[in-house]
């Protein structure tokens, strides 16, 4: 079902998302109310400012209440008394700079675990709903298919291959995952200014805890970890990062052309120059956040593994070996010949090569090069 027509914005129209959900659910425990402000602030600019199509519309009430009920789903299973999230290893870095490949490969490891794009999304009831919400998922993709048909060349989903977790913060209603998606000017703008992050890690948690088998210890990806890096050590004081590195000015381009892609599915009048500004924006933040953090505190840049993209992609079982020696999993022979086997049956660009360039979305390559040049001194200057 839907959530409420779009209609109007303040707090009637709030109040009638929190309702259907709480119909559906059977519940009305939210849990903390830190995801209201963000939530009025996403209604606001649904209803204003996306210039949402006829079908974004449809697919933005249905995205919204399932959001609002798995956050009830996951408040029921329990609040978070004591996390069972030992030692995490997170990738984080610029888009497009290998993270995904790298969650797969990894997520191989016997001694690893990675959320898949179903259990992101659908939380498991362990009874006669499951097989249901493995056909939705399924369905799910296949829409994105026919609506996106060119995101599978920037990016593919499986159904039951590792995702990252910004879906999981979006059940605090925190995570860059909704600019991306639709045009929510006033949203980003919080978001780059005065946004907590400690919302989004604590619901992170909280669903991760709940997936959790007894020693399970996960391998977890986002590049938008970059942006909450001091709430995620703040709430994770074990874990140890992956971080990738490639060169911003083409890392940049194919962003904003993923933005362009997805919300093509939506909104009807899109602007290459403001997703061009806006991703700019947003990933220079990112890296400025972790080069200060690593800067700043040795303890923390000596939690860091480096891998540079040319590197991974020329030797990808040597990179693999350094990250299990630097996070003590155990690396062995049949490791390697998982990977290769792994790396034959998805080969690159097996869906058509991802096209893309700086002027397309107004961004002048000297303008790049200043913003980022402590990154390119830092990380790439080798």
């Amino acid at each position: 079902m839907l959530g409420p027509p779009l209609t109007n914005d303040g707090d009637s129209l709030r109040d009638a998302y929190l309702e259907s959900a709480s119909r559906a659910e059977g519940s009305s425990d939210f849990g903390a109310t830190d995801f209201i402000e963000p939530l009025d602030i996403m209604l606001g600019d649904l209803v204003r400012r996306a210039q949402l199509t006829s079908f974004g519309h449809l697919l933005t009430r249905y995205y919204l209440r399932q959001i609002l009920r798995m956050r009830l789903k996951i408040q029921r299973a329990g609040g978070l008394t004591e996390s069972r999230i030992k030692r995490p290893i997170f990738i984080l870095g610029l888009p497009r700079t290998g993270t995904t490949l790298l969650h797969e490969l990894l997520s191989q490891h016997d001694d690893l675990r990675a959320p898949t794009f179903h259990e992101s999304h659908h939380y498991p009831n362990n009874n006669w709903r499951d097989p249901f919400a493995k056909t939705l998922t399924h369905a799910q993709l296949l829409v994105v298919g026919k609506l996106a048909p060119t995101f599978k060349q920037i990016h593919e989903l499986r159904a039951y291959g590792p995702h990252e977790c910004v879906s999981i913060q979006g059940y605090a209603l925190r995570s860059m995952q909704f600019h991306v998606a639709f045009r929510l000017p006033l949203y980003n703008q919080w978001m780059m200014s005065n946004f907590d992050w400690a919302p989004a890690y604590r619901m992170h948690d909280q669903y991760l805890s709940q997936l959790t088998q007894s020693g399970e210890r996960w391998i977890l990806k986002a590049p938008g970890h970059m942006l909450g890096l001091n709430a995620l050590i703040e709430h994770y004081p074990d874990a140890l990062f992956i971080q990738t590195h490639r060169d911003p000015l083409e890392v940049i381009p194919s962003m904003a052309s993923l933005t362009l892609s997805l919300r093509r599915m939506a909104s009807r009048d899109l602007c290459p120059k403001e997703i061009g500004h806006d991703v700019n924006t947003l990933w220079h933040k990112g890296i400025s956040t972790v080069l200060d953090a690593r800067k700043s505190d040795p303890t923390i840049d000596a939690r860091f593994f480096d891998v540079h993209y040319q590197d991974f992609v020329n030797n990808p079982v040597n990179a693999l070996a350094g990250i299990a020696q630097f996070t003590g999993i155990d690396w062995h022979p049949h490791n390697a010949q998982s990977v290769q086997a792994y790396l034959e049956a998805n080969p690159r660009h097996h869906h058509g090569a991802h096209i893309y360039d700086l002027e397309q979305f107004h961004l002048k390559r000297s303008t790049l090069r200043d913003m980022y040049r402590e990154y390119q001194l830092t990380h790439l200057q080798r």
